[in-house]
């Protein structure tokens, strides 16, 4: 997976 996703799971904050 691209770095991109886990930034999401790690600030989930940012999505939503």
């Amino acid at each position: 997976n691209f770095p991109l996703d886990l930034a999401s799971l790690e600030a989930p904050s940012l999505n939503g």
